[in-house]
């Protein structure tokens, strides 16, 4: 049997992490992680090293960019898929620079979701 990814899902909006959690968990998953802000999900990702991690822009505390920054300073290979409500150019063109994998947006339908989600928990 595959051992599944360890997930780490930050949103400071719980039903956010509700749906995310939901997706994901139709594919393999070894331990799934929530964060209510950035600063938890860079504390949890320093403590368990997850494969993937979640992550949303507007968070209290820190904010997704800060926590994606910090997140490549710990480990410069850290696979962090951004996932919020805005997507302006300049939202994507910053997360990319900072080594986001992926920009997706909160209102995509899960059908647009699970072809990448599905990809990145299979590697």
């Amino acid at each position: 049997m595959p051992q599944g990814k360890t997930v780490l899902i930050a949103d400071d909006d719980e039903l956010c992490r509700r749906a995310i959690s939901s997706l994901v968990s139709e594919f393999t998953v070894g331990e799934l992680i929530q964060a209510r802000d950035g600063l938890e999900a860079l504390e949890h990702y320093i403590d368990a090293r997850p494969d993937i991690v979640f992550l949303d822009i507007n968070m209290p505390n820190m904010d997704g960019f800060e926590a994606l920054k910090r997140i490549r300073e710990a480990n410069r290979n850290a696979c962090v898929v951004i996932v919020s409500s805005n997507a302006t150019k300049a939202d994507v063109f910053r997360a990319l620079k900072l080594g986001a994998r992926h920009y997706i947006r909160k209102d995509l339908p899960r059908e647009c979701l699970r072809p990448m989600i599905k990809q990145m928990m299979s590697v």
